[in-house]
């Protein structure tokens, strides 16, 4: 058993039913839906609301807005 949680922050307004074809992909890969914590939110409201509940994290990946003028 893997006691890993996965974390996935993102505000999910790219496209229509964003939401639901990222469950599904990560699904059909195999990963339990049950061990992916998805938050749609900013980046700054997650980090406010983790920060509030005093969340610890051991691990933190960070991909950023791939917009030419941001990189």
């Amino acid at each position: 058993d893997n006691p890993h949680r996965f974390v996935v922050v993102d505000p999910m307004k790219y496209f229509t039913d964003q939401l639901t074809l990222v469950q599904k992909n990560v699904y059909s890969r195999g990963i339990s839906l049950d061990r992916v914590d998805f938050r749609v939110a900013s980046s700054e409201e997650a980090f406010e609301d983790a920060s509030r509940e005093l969340e610890t994290f051991d691990f933190i990946f960070i991909d950023g807005n791939h917009k030419l003028r941001y990189v």
